[in-house]
């Protein structure tokens, strides 16, 4: 019995060890060895102690001895385990000295068992409890400790406060991670998970919980985007959701290609929250003349590029004339053009080469003002666009008599108390992209984007089996051209006289499925335009009939992706000789996007109603149709 307590003794070290160098986190290191220290020192102790006694009571026999060391262990136990009430120290209760060493070492004892008993159950050690109660598909992890995570963590809560958020860090990163930022983590109750091991392993080593907890979904926001990529590298899981944040230099990794690595672009984020948040189409259908707007975008860097391509093909109306401005200093028309050449032979686009900072910027944009305009600025920092969009505002303001919407791109939050926003006689100047509100649940994860899009596919393949495809078939390029068709509907609609709105909104509800001829043709009109447009700004040309005859007589080629060609890049009317020579109604497929728009606002308590026209200074209000 006192060889299996002194083994036990053993065990109970090389346990504790073992958790201080594999699992536990510094403060319960440090804990975990002041306990060891606590034991090995009580055992010295009781070793020197009994031996004192064998010496002075005369044993000689070295079994005795031996004796006395498996007893000093078989002590030391007890002293540990809290149930040794120094009876059955026997020996060495004569010994009043020792007596008030083991009640001082029982203290010691009992405090750093306690510490280290409640450091074990640390928030990491709470977090992997709940990670392994937590229902796996709920789980949603970051990799790194940011504004951008945090704010979609938020958001993730807010939409799901069933779900699990995950912060699952690396030693170096949770290292360098600041003391705010962890409180935050334990104020929002998220999960922290830290890898244990110290070696610098770019954040990968963590991700043993990919397959430990069976996570799906993973948020790599790095700033460094090429740790993003390395990470989309390692984790070729196929039942893993993947959201790397990428720069536009990154983007054609091989390793991105994937249906499950959902790439995150902040210019791309910050140009469709500018087409919800403040939608050009209610400008132009609000203006006094429908056909004497522009849009004027003022910098082509990466936002502006984006801003610019997006307005372009979410605004595709039949009958109304929007015009289109640029302004850049940079000559890049020699590379642009070679980028989207049919994008340079639309006579509504307009691209200017000016220094913003000139005189000469201002003559130049009296040239293309018009009595209603829609104004961004993203030139890349936002001082700059504020400064710009300030002078602009007082200039219309002050110089004019036209009407403006003016939106500068502002990243951080703290700057936008520097820009004017307000609007005063038909003169608006308002933010858009600031990177908190960014990264939020329905843009980043944007599920009813991919829902719409596949329901697309699933109608176009019912409607055409001939030319089907599943939807883990198709190209990324296809993919998202069926997620543009979402973006660019509330536009469509507007233009149709309707809008979504909630379920529980009193008006009543307008199948689009009973709209009369004419404007039944004009929506899948302005959605070939879409279509159209959606591949001009890609750098797709026209395929003529001709080319297709030549390139084989057996079939009859419709497009070549590979060179960015498509026989059906025309105008709406010029698709019914497409059809004939393909011998299938191309028309027909632009009427395909009503049937999946029911089903997506009804699962998601939407519908589809007449918009209101509010008429200023007036309580009327009238229905327009």
């Amino acid at each position: 019995m006192i060889i299996l307590e002194f083994l036990g003794l053993i065990l109970l070290l090389s346990v504790l060890l073992f958790f201080a160098v594999n699992y536990l986190d510094k403060s319960s290191k440090r804990r975990i060895y002041a306990l060891v220290i606590v034991i090995i020192v009580g055992f010295c102790i009781n070793c020197f102690a009994l031996i004192f006694d064998l010496i002075k009571g005369g044993s000689k026999i070295a079994v005795d001895y031996f004796v006395a060391l498996v007893r000093a262990g078989q002590y030391t136990a007890g002293l540990l385990v809290f149930n040794d009430k120094f009876d059955s120290l026997g020996i060495l209760t004569s010994y009043n000295s020792f007596k008030i060493i083991y009640y001082i070492f029982m203290g010691i004892a009992y405090i750093i068992y306690t510490m280290t008993i409640i450091s074990l159950f640390t928030y990491k050690t709470t977090s992997k409890l709940r990670l392994i109660f937590s229902k796996k598909d709920c789980v949603y992890c970051f990799t790194d400790v940011n504004e951008k995570s945090f704010s979609l963590a938020e958001d993730i809560m807010n939409k799901n406060p069933k779900a699990k958020v995950a912060f699952t860090l690396s030693n170096d990163i949770f290292a360098s991670a600041s003391n705010k930022d962890l409180k935050k983590i334990k104020e929002n109750h998220y999960i922290l998970y830290c890898s244990p091991k110290d070696e610098d392993t770019s954040f990968l080593s963590t991700f043993g919980i990919i397959k430990l907890y069976k996570i799906k979904y993973i948020f790599a926001f790095s700033e460094k985007c090429e740790i993003n990529i390395k990470f989309c590298k390692n984790n070729l899981n196929d039942d893993l959701e993947i959201y790397p944040l990428i720069l536009e230099e990154y983007s054609d990794s091989i390793y991105l290609h994937k249906s499950n690595i959902h790439i995150i672009k902040e210019h791309d984020l910050a140009s469709r929250m500018l087409i919800e948040t403040h939608p050009a189409y209610k400008n132009i259908y609000k203006a006094n003349d429908k056909n004497n707007i522009n849009i004027i975008v003022i910098g082509r860097g990466r936002t502006g590029n984006e801003v610019f391509k997006n307005l372009y093909v979410t605004n595709p109306f039949k009958d109304i004339n929007v015009e289109m401005t640029i302004f850049d200093k940079v000559d890049n028309n020699g590379f642009y053009e070679l980028m989207y050449p049919l994008m340079y032979e639309d006579e509504k686009i307009n691209y200017i080469k000016c220094d913003i900072y000139s005189m000469r910027f201002f003559k130049r944009l009296n040239l293309y003002l018009r009595p209603n305009n829609y104004i961004v600025v993203a030139l890349g920092d936002d001082k700059k666009n504020i400064e710009i969009s300030n002078l602009l505002y007082r200039y219309i303001l002050s110089n004019t008599n036209n009407k403006a919407s003016i939106f500068a791109h502002i990243r951080d939050e703290k700057n936008k108390n520097l820009l004017e926003n307000k609007i005063t006689d038909g003169v608006l100047i308002d933010s858009f992209g600031v990177e908190t509100q960014l990264f939020s649940y329905e843009m980043i994860i944007g599920e009813i984007l991919d829902i719409y899009a596949k329901a697309i596919n699933d109608n176009y393949n019912k409607n055409n089996p001939k030319n089907a495809y599943l939807w883990n078939d198709l190209s990324e390029f296809t993919k998202s051209s069926n997620r543009s068709v979402w973006i660019s509907v509330p536009a469509k609609l507007y233009s149709l006289g309707l809008e979504i709105v909630d379920i529980n909104d009193p008006r009543e509800e307008i199948s689009i499925l009973e709209l009369d001829s004419q404007l039944d043709y004009k929506g899948a009109y302005e959605e070939h335009t879409r279509w159209y447009r959606f591949h001009v700004v890609n750098g797709w040309r026209r395929l003529t009939i001709d080319e297709s005859k030549s390139l084989s007589k057996d079939s009859k080629i419709r497009k070549i992706e590979s060179r960015k060609k498509s026989l059906s890049l025309c105008s709406f009317e010029q698709l019914k000789e497409v059809s004939d020579y393909l011998g299938e109604d191309i028309q027909s497929y632009d009427y395909l996007w009503k049937e999946p728009l029911i089903y997506i606002l009804h699962k998601y308590n939407k519908k589809i109603v007449k918009w209101l026209i509010i008429k200023v200074n007036s309580a009327v209000k009238g229905c327009k149709m």
